[in-house]
């Protein structure tokens, strides 16, 4: 693996490289076209590059987090937009939290819980301050109902 990687390293265009000797896979960041690239990596004479299937991971990842922002969206619309996905997700945490508290399972399970509704919270926060490059979400930061496909109901 460290010769693949003084020998990608070296090409014009890599930024940066990513390599997992276990997988046997490297992940190449490049500022210059990725055919370029290849060619020259190539040229080589150490390996072959093929292009494999594309973003798989990335096409679930992409269902997960629209069926996400269709709930969060459903969830603001039914409240009006008082109580989204993440503080539906932080209040069943913190009542689990309390319930295991009541039966005296403080160590583990009740602080643990309280610790995840803590950085639901947290994320949320951070999500706003950020704002959102997700096409789904409106200018706030929030999945807007109309975004996130939930329909208004006649207002």
């Amino acid at each position: 693996m460290r010769r693949v990687t003084n020998v990608l390293s070296a090409i014009e265009g890599v930024e940066r490289l990513e390599t997992n000797p276990r997988l046997g896979s490297v992940l190449v960041c490049h500022t210059r076209p990725w055919p370029e690239i290849a060619a020259d990596a190539e040229e080589t004479g150490l390996f072959a590059v093929r292009d494999g299937p594309a973003n798989q991971i990335p096409d679930v990842d992409d269902r997960v987090r629209a069926f996400g922002y269709g709930i969060d969206g459903a969830l603001r619309h039914q409240t009006g937009d008082v109580l989204g996905l993440g503080g539906a997700t932080f209040l069943t945490l913190f009542m689990i939290g309390l319930v295991q508290l009541a039966r005296g399972n403080v160590a583990v399970p009740a602080i643990t819980l309280f610790w995840y509704a803590a950085q639901v919270v947290m994320l949320e926060r951070i999500g706003r301050n950020r704002g959102s490059a997700d096409p789904q979400v409106g200018e706030s930061g929030r999945p807007s109902p109309e975004k996130a496909g939930v329909e208004a109901r006649g207002e």
